[in-house]
């Protein structure tokens, strides 16, 4: 539940990413809601790391938990895919704000 305005940034260009914006355009979501940048170099990514208030990386297959911990970092909330990359991360930092979500469970 957001309780203020606010504005979802989708970094990257992975396989999702079109049928992400497909799924904005039918929910009527505007610019001013969901924006999509692209690829972002390292100092972008870290740029809106820092500007997050929540990060979250639905990624089903990572060897690593970076992004966990980069957002983590930036002081921002997570909320991740439950896999095991992710799910180290959180069992190590039990005291972390991270919120592990079922992998898998997303619209194509």
């Amino acid at each position: 539940l957001v309780r203020q305005p606010a504005q979802l940034v989708v970094v990257g260009d992975g396989e999702a990413r079109s049928g992400l914006e497909r799924l904005a355009t039918e929910l009527g979501v505007g610019a001013s809601t969901v924006r999509f940048v692209g690829r972002a170099d390292d100092h972008d990514v870290r740029r809106w790391l820092a500007t997050a208030r929540v990060v979250v990386t639905l990624s089903e297959i990572e060897a690593f938990g970076l992004t966990v911990i980069e957002g983590l970092t930036s002081g921002s909330r997570v909320v991740a895919s439950d896999i095991p990359a992710f799910r180290e991360v959180a069992e190590s930092l039990p005291d972390a704000a991270i919120r592990l979500v079922p992998a898998g469970n997303r619209r194509r």
